[in-house]
């Protein structure tokens, strides 16, 4: 089992029992192996998502941008353009009905995409 559990197979996904195919979260034989597992996968998540501080900077740069967006467009009374800017400012927000949204790098990424 240990041989199993050591050997780097270049895959990052959480260990399963080889016979049964349930994840291996709570051993205690083997938790140096599961606790170096978890760490992988956490750094992939934070790496493919961002981490909060890195994902903030970026919200607060759109809106900005999409702010301007708006200062620059307002006067040609674009109902389409004010329309979509409410859409996205809403995105942006920290909550929406009262529960927090979270957004990470793909949405941030796609806002952007439809911003410019």
């Amino acid at each position: 089992m240990e041989q199993w559990l050591e050997s780097d197979d270049d895959q990052i996904k959480p260990k399963v029992c080889p016979k049964c195919k349930t994840v291996i979260k709570l051993t205690q034989r083997y938790s140096e192996y599961v606790k170096g597992n978890l760490l992988d996968l956490q750094n992939v998540k934070t790496k493919l998502y961002g981490n909060d501080r890195e994902n903030l900077e970026l919200k607060l740069i759109l809106q900005r941008e999409l702010y301007l967006l708006i200062l620059e467009f307002s006067t040609f009374g674009a109902e389409i353009l004010s329309e979509n800017s409410r859409r996205l400012h809403s995105r942006l927000e920290n909550t929406n009905h009262g529960m927090r949204q979270y957004i990470n790098k793909f949405g941030l990424a796609a806002i952007r995409a439809k911003d410019i």
